[in-house]
């Protein structure tokens, strides 16, 4: 799908400079006619600001792209989303103090371990640099665990053992035999990735008390949907909702191929999306997301789940982020 069709049905377009030769002035002289709201990155997956922050490393060659884009974008009229990619942090990864550990010491090097509660303040910090620009809302994408099986760094086995009073040197195997120990994980897990964005949120709304902040939530089926999204990532919909008052979906992020219309599998996805109700009747928002984006059958399944859920917008990234095959991996515990 061209970018002009999908800005024309009303996709709030997802913008990496990572992934564009185009310049912010000559983006909007050929899309800006066409746009009223935008999501660009901010703080990328690389860990890099795409802007000149005191708080994160900037990217010499990105330093200007979203003070540039957001300033111009505002002086024509087109709200702009700021995009924060969380835990997907391959400067502060590569950093052992920072990493996720899964059971028997792999490490993930592009990934934050989400209990580290001097990194929940380094977010909210590049969130507070990024509303001082023209920032309509800000975008949490990537808070979670990579999967069910993170993160046994030292300090989370630590904090895990005293609170269960269980052996230090624990497993996964170990926690999977125990029904009630395994729920104690997912809840604990829950608990690290609420504080984290309750940490962001309280930050930036410090700022600006009326900021839109949305947080990403992973719905597939290959991780059972939402339910799955709080075992295997600690995402807990309804609780993330009450920090934020907006949930953004990421539609089928893990699968091959969005549904079409009409069929079982759609059916199924709409039985699954039922949640999204409750959602509304507590006055939650949510938004649809999804990557990859390229197919006008691709559009016609997200448009209509929309309608189907009363979602708000749907915001879209026509391609999908480097390194998605090992992601997608680790996310499904293939690796």
């Amino acid at each position: 799908m061209e970018i002009r069709e999908l800005l024309l049905r009303g996709g709030v377009l997802v913008i990496d400079p990572y992934s564009s030769t185009e310049t912010p002035n000559e983006f909007l002289a050929k899309y800006g006619g066409y746009i009223n709201e935008v999501a660009l990155v901010a703080k990328h997956e690389s860990g890099y600001a795409l802007y000149k922050s005191s708080s994160a490393p900037t990217d010499a060659k990105q330093q200007d792209f979203y003070s540039t884009f957001s300033r111009i974008a505002d002086d024509i009229g087109i709200k702009v989303y700021g995009v924060i990619h969380g835990m997907l942090d391959k400067y502060f990864g590569m950093d052992p103090k920072y990493s996720v550990e899964k059971s028997g010491g792999f490490r993930i090097s592009d990934y934050v371990c989400p209990f580290k509660e001097s990194y929940w303040r380094y977010l909210g910090s590049i969130a507070k640099e990024i509303v001082n620009f023209p920032t309509y809302g800000i975008v949490l994408r990537g808070i979670g665990y990579p999967s069910k099986d993170f993160c046994f760094c030292d300090q989370c086995r630590r904090e895990f053992s005293e609170m269960t009073e269980i052996e230090r040197d624990f497993s996964f195997e170990f926690i999977l035999r125990d029904k009630e120990l395994f729920d104690k994980w997912v809840e604990w897990r829950v608990e690290n990735v609420n504080k984290a964005v309750e940490t962001v949120v309280s930050m930036v709304r410090s700022v600006k008390p009326d900021l839109e902040v949305l947080v990403g939530a992973y719905f597939d089926p290959e991780t059972n949907f939402i339910e799955g999204a709080r075992e295997h990532f600690g995402q807990d919909v309804s609780k993330l909702a009450d920090i934020t008052s907006h949930i953004l979906i990421h539609v089928m992020p893990w699968s091959p191929m969005l549904p079409d219309v009409g069929t079982n599998d759609y059916s199924n996805l709409v039985q699954k999306m039922l949640f999204t109700r409750n959602l509304n009747k507590a006055d939650k928002k949510h938004s649809l997301f999804v990557w990859g984006l390229s197919e006008d059958s691709d559009w016609s399944m997200v448009s209509s789940l929309k309608k189907e859920t009363n979602a708000e917008k749907i915001f879209v990234r026509t391609d999908y982020p480097e390194g998605y095959q090992e992601m997608r991996e680790t996310r499904l515990g293939l690796s």
